[in-house]
């Protein structure tokens, strides 16, 4: 990914997160432990340990 495309990345992932994109915090229902579940609208929870992210 060239590094200019890296950048608008990283700016919509901020907006997301702090209100101010196209999908605002505010758009998520729930924050629930990673269940293998898929919803767009809940926000999962990891374990350091979990095994999907432990080294």
């Amino acid at each position: 990914m060239p590094s200019e495309r890296l950048g608008v990345l990283i700016n919509d992932i901020v907006a997301v997160y702090t209100g101010n994109g196209k999908k605002a915090i505010n758009a998520y229902q729930a924050v629930r432990e990673y269940d293998e579940t898929t919803d767009a609208r809940t926000n999962y929870k990891l374990s350091s340990t979990h095994e999907l992210i432990s080294a």
